[in-house]
């Protein structure tokens, strides 16, 4: 087993024991709209495969559906086809949905650990990377 694989179906410990239920399907509906939008065969067909993912990945794809507050809660506000990383390819092309949700939910609680990284998602454009490392612009 890779270092990367989950050793059990729920995912590693990190991860919310949270999952999604029917009454979810409407807003995975709207997401799956953001995830693929368009009326093209291809565009319909990613969004099953989104509502699939999301079916197979209820534990980690819950607190990306329903979101609360915190770090990864203002940035799915903000931007929720972030949840796309159930189908997309995001971060590591070898990894599944439920590392790379798990992956992306401990970055955030990284960052609520650390105030001064603990950005509004538009507050980031802001910034620049100098010599000297961040800088308002």
């Amino acid at each position: 087993m890779s270092p990367i694989a989950h050793p059990h179906h729920g995912g590693p410990p990190s991860c919310p024991p949270d999952r999604l239920g029917f009454r979810d399907v409407p807003r995975l509906w709207r997401l799956a709209r953001l995830v693929a939008p368009g009326r093209t065969t291809g565009q319909w067909a990613a969004r099953l495969r989104f509502l699939a993912a999301a079916a197979a990945h209820r534990h980690h794809a819950a607190e990306f559906v329903r979101p609360g507050p915190g770090p990864l809660g203002r940035l799915i506000a903000a931007r929720p086809e972030m949840v796309g990383a159930l189908i997309w390819p995001y971060l590591h092309a070898g990894w599944d949905a439920g590392t790379r949700l798990c992956r992306i939910r401990e970055h955030y609680a990284a960052v609520a650990a650390a105030p001064v990284l603990d950005l509004v998602p538009d507050q980031v454009a802001g910034f620049a990377i100098s010599g000297s490392g961040w800088q308002p612009k």
